[in-house]
């Protein structure tokens, strides 16, 4: 009997009955009611409220729509999480040993199909929501037990547990405040970005409200640039002016604006008064625009150099470093994930419950850190000092060398760099003595 880290046990014959997909008449509607239009500061502090108590429903679906209206936003996400999913993955077997071996090249097969770095792109979509949720198809036409399918499912689709509000639960048409996730069919992510429970853990919290403010701006702006540099109108009218005459006059200073001409009675006059200096929306607004844009940079990046601008390259490798602290991060958040989702329930289904699992890591180095690297290595090796090539290799992102064949000698410690015999100084032959002038 198989058993997930949970301590649950699986039921092999369900894992290729697709659970958490979107039905056009059950519980889990493919459609969904805007949260983000007519958003104001009263509307935004009762949806978050209610995501508090639990009730996510309406939070998960404005933090996908700001992801689609916030375009700062989403280039600045999508930046964090391709800087993980474009990296090299390195699988670390278990040990040395023969079977251990053969997982690890099974596994380093897996996660070269082109679908595994779309399911480590969906598994950072809870970076934004604070969790994300992938469903696992199985197959077995192969002969064993594959992954052949990862499928994204909205985290609107699922509930939490009423006693402690933080385990997640699957609503179905059969339990729709939930039922427990199905052990080995889920790939379930929630990057501890802060302490607390995930619904309040993504960025999307924070930036919720950023783009709440910087709406308004914009709106504004464009509401400034609209009238904007156009002249103002301004229509005169005899004290006796009826209201039918009022009206006209009205509306002809209307028409002035849309169509550029218009009609009245000669008793009326138009004034089109030239705006002469002021400062423009560039003044007044763009500032707001781009301040609530470096706050998001630095929400999600942790720096605005790469966004925003750029000054000194001392400040920019600052910047770097930064961001690559964060790409780490994140790099072992989401490989723990996998190995504990994914990769376990591979190599158990496959090899049997007691088979080591190996390791998965993100190879993610700047070029100037690997060659400091290589150049530490080379001089400790100088000096008499011996590394392992796997340290090497995996520092690097480099694959494994093939395994010996029976009979040959197995790979071993880097062996020294070679030292030179330094040969001995000859004894300097005594200089002929000097005969003085004259002597024969």
């Amino acid at each position: 009997m198989l058993y997930d880290y949970r301590g649950e046990p699986i039921k092999t014959s369900d894992l290729k009955i697709d659970r958490g997909g979107p039905t056009m008449t059950g519980i889990r509607s493919p459609y969904r009611d805007s949260q983000a239009t007519g958003l104001n500061p009263r509307r935004l502090a009762s949806l978050l409220k209610r995501a508090d108590d639990g009730d996510t429903d309406a939070y998960f679906t404005l933090a996908q729509e700001i992801e689609e209206r916030y375009p700062h936003y989403d280039a600045v996400m999508r930046a964090r999480k391709q800087a993980v999913s474009g990296a090299e993955l390195h699988v670390n077997a278990f040990s040395d040993k023969r079977r251990d071996q053969k997982i690890a090249d099974a596994v380093r097969e897996l996660v070269k199909k082109p679908q595994f770095e779309t399911l480590v792109f969906d598994l950072l979509d809870g970076l934004g929501k604070g969790i994300s949720f992938v469903e696992i198809g199985w197959d077995t036409s192969s002969g064993q037990w594959t992954p052949a399918t990862y499928s994204w499912r909205e985290q609107r689709h699922f509930d939490w547990d009423r006693e402690t509000l933080s385990v997640p639960l699957l609503r179905t048409d059969e339990h729709p405040n939930g039922e427990p996730l199905q052990p080995y069919k889920w790939a379930v992510h929630a990057p501890q970005l802060r302490s607390g429970p995930a619904r309040r853990g993504g960025l999307a919290r924070s930036a919720v409200t950023m783009w709440m403010l910087q709406s308004y701006t914009l709106r504004d702006l464009m509401a400034f640039l609209e009238q904007y540099g156009m002249p103002i109108r301004v229509g005169s009218y005899e004290d006796l002016a009826t209201e039918e005459q009022k009206d006209t006059l009205k509306t002809a200073i209307a028409n002035l604006g849309t169509d550029a001409g218009c009609i009245i009675p000669k008793s009326m006059l138009i004034t089109l008064i030239e705006r002469k200096g002021g400062s423009g929306g560039n003044d007044a607004f763009l500032p707001v625009a781009r301040y609530f844009n470096g706050e998001c940079s630095k929400l999600v990046l942790g720096q605005t150099m790469t966004t925003e601008n750029g000054s000194s390259q001392s400040q920019a490798e600052v910047h770097e470093r930064k961001e690559l602290t964060l790409t780490r991060a994140d790099g072992r958040a989401v490989c723990a994930t996998i190995v504990r989702d994914v990769i376990t329930p591979f190599v158990r289904l496959n090899f049997g419950p007691d088979a080591d699992v190996p390791d998965l890591a993100y190879v993610i180095w700047s070029p100037a850190e690997q060659d400091a690297f290589m150049s530490r290595v080379e001089k400790f090796v100088k000096l008499g000092g011996e590394v392992e090539q796997s340290v090497v290799r995996d520092r690097l992102g480099l694959p494994d060398p093939p395994r010996p064949k029976e009979g040959e000698e197995p790979v071993k410690l880097l062996s020294r760099a070679p030292v030179a015999p330094v040969a001995a100084p000859k004894p300097s032959e005594p200089e002929p003595d000097e005969k003085p002038d004259g002597d024969a």
